[in-house]
């Protein structure tokens, strides 16, 4: 699996709110299908970016350096998203 925006938007939102309850209803899913998701991701990854206790998400060492990078990716990307915006109406 090829990560996508959309994928850092599961792993922060899911980091956030700290709970699949919480974070499937934000992100517009079941939560079967967020821990499915998240799976995948971390499966990808090659470890666990959360650690599972009773109901809530607790990031892992490689969780808290993922969720750092993807803050800063997504940031940079909204930057060039409106950068590009505005020079659009130019």
């Amino acid at each position: 699996m090829r990560l996508e925006m959309r994928h850092l938007a599961i792993v922060l939102t899911s980091a956030d709110l700290g709970t699949l309850r919480q974070a499937a209803p934000a992100l517009g899913m079941s939560q079967i299908a967020l821990k499915a998701q998240l799976r995948r991701i971390e499966q990808t990854l090659g470890g666990n970016l959360f650690r599972r206790d009773n109901n809530a998400l607790i990031l892992t060492d490689l969780g808290h350096h993922f969720v750092r990078g993807a803050r800063d990716v997504t940031k940079r990307f909204d930057a060039l998203r409106e950068w590009t915006g505005d020079s659009a109406k130019q």
